[in-house]
């Protein structure tokens, strides 16, 4: 696994890497490209419970369109998409589930 932090891209963009391994016999190995959308997240706002329905708020760009995603595995990082939402002229956005299950994380990404 390679974690790497590319500061100042622009928001939202597509980027392209590849990652090339140089062997200590000199050979060569490149992988990729790989494309990596960038975007801008809400921030969590906190999480309640309300006649069993979990309920999340954001904080975003006021106006923007977010998608809200879920996963109940950060590690792995399979993240899907649930629903849709457009902040509101202060930037607060929600979103609702009903049912129980496995814990689950989640966030917003301004498409």
């Amino acid at each position: 696994m390679y974690r790497l932090q590319d500061e100042d891209l622009p928001i939202p963009s597509t980027q392209s890497y590849q990652l090339v391994e140089l062997e200590t016999t000199g050979k060569v190995n490149t992988y990729g490209p790989f494309e990596v959308r960038v975007q801008a997240a809400a921030t969590g706002q906190g999480v309640r419970v309300v006649k069993g329905a979990v309920e999340v708020r954001f904080l975003g760009t006021p106006d923007a369109e977010y998608e809200i995603e879920v996963t109940d595995d950060l590690q792995a990082g399979r993240w899907q998409v649930v629903g849709r939402a457009r902040a509101d002229a202060a930037g607060g956005m929600g979103y609702q589930e009903t049912g129980s299950g496995p814990m689950r994380f989640y966030r917003a990404l301004q498409r």
